[in-house]
C-alpha cells in the first residue's frame, strides 16, 4: 500500500501518452509534411501544434559506416602513428638542441663587410674609369 500513490502518478502520466499515441496513424505513409515556416511560429508560442508526433521523427540514416568498417579506420590510424612514433624516435621533435643549431648558423654565416664611404680619389678614378669605357652616339647621316 505504501507504493500506491507512486503507481497512481506513473499511471496519470502514462494514460494520456497511450491515448495520444492509439490516436496517431501507425504507417509512415500516413504521416504529414513537416508544418511550412508559417506555422512553425506556432510551436515557438506554445500553440496548437506544439507537442510534435512520432512522425516527426527523422528517418534512420542510411550513408553511416557499419561497426567493423569504422573499427578498421580506427585500428589502421593508431598503427600509423605506432609506425610514425617508432620511425622518428625519441625526443626527434623537441627543441633541446636549439642554442647549438643557432650558434652553429651564426657561425656559417658570412657578415658582409663593413661599409666605407668612397674617398676623393675613389670618385676620381670611377669617373677616368667610366670616361674611358664612354663611346660618343652614333652621328645620323
Amino acid at each position: 500500500m505504501k507504493n500506491f500513490g507512486r503507481y497512481i502518478a506513473i499511471a496519470a502520466v502514462v494514460s494520456p501518452l497511450t491515448a495520444a499515441m492509439a490516436a496517431e496513424p501507425t504507417s509512415p505513409t500516413a504521416c504529414a509534411p513537416p508544418p511550412p515556416p508559417a506555422l512553425a511560429r506556432e510551436f515557438q508560442l506554445g500553440g496548437p501544434l506544439a507537442y510534435p508526433t512520432f512522425c516527426a521523427i527523422p528517418p534512420t540514416p542510411t550513408n553511416v559506416p557499419a561497426a567493423g568498417t569504422f573499427r578498421a579506420e580506427v585500428v589502421d590510424t593508431r598503427l600509423a602513428g605506432a609506425w610514425l612514433e617508432g620511425q622518428t624516435g625519441p625526443q626527434t621533435w623537441s627543441l633541446t638542441r636549439t642554442e647549438d643549431f643557432q650558434s652553429t648558423a651564426v657561425r656559417e654565416a658570412a657578415p658582409p663587410p663593413p661599409m666605407t664611404p668612397p674617398g676623393e680619389a675613389d670618385t676620381e678614378a670611377f669617373v677616368a674609369k667610366a670616361k674611358a669605357k664612354a663611346t660618343p652616339p652614333h652621328k645620323p647621316h
